[in-house]
């Protein structure tokens, strides 16, 4: 599962991206731009309560404002977006 949140207010970056993994684990990355682009930074999290927990205390960003974006094909990069046929955004 991923998902994604602006983050018009936040002071350094403007989106972040939750990937949770099928084997386990959790990405958070965070950008500095809305391009589809390398992240700024990524962190690591065993569930996806942590990172979302994490986002909440650290970006300051709800539980209930991220949105669930289209699972990569395989080979596609985790950490950007694609429409629902695969298509890089």
């Amino acid at each position: 599962m991923r998902l994604k949140v602006l983050l018009p207010d936040h002071p350094e970056y403007r989106k972040a991206i939750i990937h949770t993994l099928e084997k386990g684990g959790t990405f958070l990355f965070v950008f500095t731009t809305l391009a589809n682009s390398p992240c700024e930074k990524d962190y690591w999290f065993m569930e996806r309560d942590d990172a979302l927990e994490w986002a909440d205390e650290t970006l300051g960003v709800h539980p209930d404002q991220w949105t669930e974006l289209p699972e990569p094909l395989p080979g596609q990069a985790a950490h950007l977006e694609y429409d629902e046929h695969g298509a890089l955004l």
